[in-house]
């Protein structure tokens, strides 16, 4: 009889400590789980950025802006702009081709902070192994080269922002790029003032010389220096009620205003964000060129 109470005594010690020890390996393993959960936890913490930091500058290509997603005002209203005498020279009625106002709605694109230069373009010339262009023969890039590249076409000006991984940017890009989304007549503001862009001194620039011709995303010369081939053909705004016989895909569109003026004038109206000109896509001109962009997504 003792010896059966000796053994159920030692059975249930045995028992005791089986469970404690279950018990210890259990606590351990939880305690396991939470130390690597709470490091999983501290790893995320640490990759979220803080308050008032961004990751997006990182991630915009290189000599680029970011131009968000979102709705800008396009055209222009007739009706709050003065109106130009016959002396200037304009082959159509101003104002009519921007009409009418819009809103229109772009999704985020880059683009680019300069025009194309001179540098640049001899690059994909290289690379391409294309014949250099007659006026190069004797081009000293060691001072020309940043400067935009002009007496492009629309398709060269096409092949090289293709062979770069981007595009020519549509119309609507262009004008956002430009004008922000105030609406505002000039890249810098509302107010022409000669001075702040290339517009009437006769000469080219390099790029960036002008430093307040640079609109509200950070893109420089938008309003002079070279004026600019878009991706667009020049075709009416919808609802547009001016019929041009130039209008429908014969030409390209070209925005923005030059060194070299228009005829033999050159005012404000030429500067403005909502101007529209159009040329033949197979010409080079003298100042024209362009810049590249490319959609964010």
């Amino acid at each position: 009889m003792q010896d059966s109470k000796k053994l159920t005594s030692k059975i249930s010690h045995i028992l005791l400590w089986i469970g404690g020890v279950g018990v210890f390996i259990c606590v351990a393993i939880l305690v396991g789980f939470y130390s690597a959960g709470f490091l999983v936890n501290k790893q995320q913490q640490a990759a979220i950025p803080k308050a008032g930091k961004s990751t997006t500058k990182a991630q915009i290509p290189h000599r680029m802006v970011l131009i968000p997603a979102g709705e800008f005002v396009m055209g222009t209203d007739k009706a709050k702009e003065k109106s130009m005498p016959a002396s200037f020279g304009l082959k159509n009625p101003p104002y009519e081709n921007e009409q009418p106002m819009h809103t229109v709605f772009l999704n985020a694109f880059y683009m680019a902070k300069f025009e194309v230069t001179n540098s640049e373009y001899k690059h994909f010339l290289e690379a391409s192994r294309a014949r250099l262009p007659d006026y190069w023969k004797n081009l000293d890039l060691k001072q020309w080269g940043r400067f935009p590249m002009m007496n492009v076409s629309w398709f060269e000006a096409d092949s090289y922002c293709k062979w770069k991984g981007q595009r020519l940017p549509t119309e609507a890009e262009w004008e956002k790029a430009a004008r922000g989304t105030d609406g505002r007549r000039f890249p810098w503001g509302n107010e022409f003032d000669k001075n702040k862009a290339n517009t009437q001194q006769k000469s080219l620039a390099p790029i960036g010389f002008f430093q307040a011709d640079v609109s509200p995303y950070g893109s420089y010369d938008m309003g002079g220096n070279v004026s600019e081939w878009v991706g667009s053909w020049y075709k009416p705004y919808s609802e547009n009620e001016y019929h041009d016989p130039d209008f429908g895909e014969k030409y390209r569109v070209v925005r923005g205003g030059s060194w070299g003026g228009v005829g033999h004038y050159y005012v404000s109206y030429y500067v403005r964000t909502a101007f529209r000109a159009f040329a033949d896509p197979t010409k080079r001109y003298n100042d024209t060129g362009f810049r590249c962009a490319m959609s964010a997504n």
